[in-house]
C-alpha cells in the first residue's frame, strides 16, 4: 500500500497501533477488530513492510511483519 492511501508512515523506534485483523497464524486467522500496540523495529527498504515488536503476545508471537496500511496510529 502506498503513502497515497495511508499517510501514516512510522519510523523505527516509534510506537504504533497495528490492525492485525485477518492475519494468518499457523493454526487460525485473527478475527476482525484485533488491534495491538507495539514498537517498529525494522522497515524493509524494498517492500516498506514493517517489523513490529508487540507489547503483548498474540498466540505466542511477539513480532509481526505488516504493511504500513495496517498502522492505525503512531504515538
Amino acid at each position: 500500500m502506498s503513502d497515497a492511501f495511508n499517510p501514516i508512515t512510522p519510523r523505527v523506534g516509534q510506537r504504533v497501533r497495528v490492525d492485525l485483523s485477518g492475519m494468518q497464524l499457523p493454526h487460525r486467522v485473527l478475527e476482525p477488530g484485533v488491534v495491538v500496540v507495539g514498537t517498529v523495529t525494522h522497515i524493509d527498504p524494498a517492500t516498506r513492510r514493517l517489523t513490529i515488536r508487540l507489547d503483548i503476545s498474540v498466540d505466542g508471537y511477539n513480532l509481526v511483519t505488516a504493511d504500513p496500511g495496517r498502522i492505525l496510529a503512531i504515538s
